[in-house]
């Protein structure tokens, strides 16, 4: 947590947060290295089924703490269960959905968050979410990104990630 704390405020203080090239299958896959315990723990699995070779250009490290939160509260809600990534390509942006079968925010919850995220004037004690949450919602605006909630039994959250340019280069190194 310290350390994603502590990349999070570097980026912040940067003028300009630079974006690179990166492999979105590899990012999703160092999360469920991460996660590997605490999933088999709490009995469940994360698929990873990202497809090979999509490329996005964004920022590695913010993207990084995004997605470990979202893993993060899947994990901590979904019990003898499956969590599953996955994305698609479309125009200039690449949705990445994270979808798991845990115990689910209900339409009331999906609701709220979906109002949280989607209006940067809406603070963090009216919508009653985490320190995570009000790290994900000032992260997203840097790499031009939007997140929705959607109800399905469990949970389903769409992080679309949008870019100028297209994704579809080699990644660049670190």
């Amino acid at each position: 947590f310290t350390d994603n704390l502590m990349v999070y405020l570097k980026a912040r203080l940067e003028s300009e947060v630079v974006k690179k090239v990166l492999d979105l299958r590899e990012v999703v896959e160092h999360q469920r290295e991460i996660f590997d315990i605490a999933l088999q723990t709490q009995g469940n699995v994360l698929l990873n089924e990202v497809p090979q070779g999509l490329m996005l250009k964004t920022h590695r490290q913010l993207l990084s703490i995004v997605l470990h939160n979202l893993t993060d509260n899947a994990v901590k809600n979904t019990k003898n269960g499956v969590i599953t990534f996955t994305a698609k390509a479309h125009g200039n942006c690449i949705s990445v959905y994270l979808e798991d079968t845990g115990r689910g925010l209900g339409s009331q919850g999906t609701g709220r968050y979906n109002d949280y995220f989607s209006n940067m004037d809406l603070q963090e004690k009216e919508t009653h979410t985490g320190f995570g949450f009000l790290i994900i919602k000032d992260i997203l605006p840097l790499i031009d990104a939007s997140l929705t909630f959607e109800h399905t039994g469990g949970t389903k959250v769409t992080l679309t990630i949008c870019s100028p340019e297209p994704g579809d280069q080699e990644p660049e190194p670190e």
